[in-house]
């Protein structure tokens, strides 16, 4: 398979983009959320305790909020991370891949991520970033992929990654997870997932993955080598064994490709993000 060379396309920081707004929205939208479910009932309780004034509960719900908003937004990749059971890439076992990574930085003039690797058969890659004081991301690959892709085909996963990156779309989709896991694995998962689910509907669509697609190959200049990579992917699981219902959308490839269940947003299928590639 013949191959142009790799070019950059308009360098820019990791993660400076318009997302960055709505990113402020949502915290905002989530944190209005969380106080009025909190100040409804403390404010009841102030009021029932002799010599408490109402709007303690009102303090309390605030106080409540913001400790939880923090810590939630606060080392949200470590936590992905063990999660997926992810462990640092070794240079010399991933040379490949590391290489990949290195060169398309380079040329694109942003920050090296941090690079990790799950033990895992599937065939699936993950794009994370860790808060606006974070200047570099993390890219999450599976030992299934690395396994089966050919270098033109990786090359084109890895500049899907670095573009997720690169657009401020890995920072959005990590904040979501923080803020979101709870509702969606936690105890509360009948009244959380629907919530979840609406407010992640507005920030991420089928449109999300196919612009992604886009940036990837114009980076590359070479969009057969990521529908190769979708080819080759489509042949096995996408889905990690660790991957939990909250963080499926952190995944370049949606695992419900192979059976993988559910999905809180709406992905584009494969065949969709292949057809829309082979009209460039």
């Amino acid at each position: 398979m013949s191959k142009k060379s790799t070019m950059p396309t308009e360098p820019s920081p990791v993660g400076t983009n318009p997302a960055t707004g709505s990113n402020r929205t949502f915290v905002a939208v989530v944190g209005i959320v969380l106080f009025v479910a909190l100040a409804i009932p403390l404010t009841v309780v102030a009021t029932l305790i002799p010599g408490v004034w109402w709007w303690i509960g009102l303090i309390v719900a605030g106080l409540i909020t913001a400790v939880i908003i923090w810590r939630r937004m606060n080392n949200r990749v470590t936590r992905i991370l063990e999660a997926f059971g992810a462990e640092p890439v070794d240079a010399r076992d991933h040379a490949r891949f590391c290489n990949l990574v290195q060169g398309l930085c380079l040329a694109a003039g942003i920050p090296e991520p941090q690079l990790w690797v799950v033990n895992d058969d599937a065939r699936n890659m993950a794009s994370l970033h860790d808060g606006p004081f974070s200047s570099a991301g993390s890219i999450v690959v599976t030992d299934g992929l690395l396994a089966v892709v050919e270098r033109v085909e990786l090359e084109g996963l890895v500049s899907e990654a670095i573009s997720r990156l690169r657009s401020g779309d890995a920072r959005t989709a990590t904040l979501a997870h923080g803020l979101l896991a709870p509702a969606i694995d936690g105890p509360l998962q009948p009244i959380g997932r629907p919530l979840a689910g609406f407010t992640m509907g507005r920030l991420f669509s089928e449109a999300r993955d196919l612009d992604s697609d886009q940036r990837a190959v114009r980076m590359t200049r070479y969009p057969p080598g990521l529908v190769a990579a979708f080819a080759t992917v489509q042949k096995g699981a996408v889905h990690p064994a660790s991957s939990a219902l909250s963080d499926r959308h952190l995944w370049l490839i949606s695992p419900t490709e192979t059976g993988g269940g559910a999905e809180i947003v709406s992905r584009a299928s494969l065949e969709l993000r292949m057809d829309a590639l082979s009209e460039l």
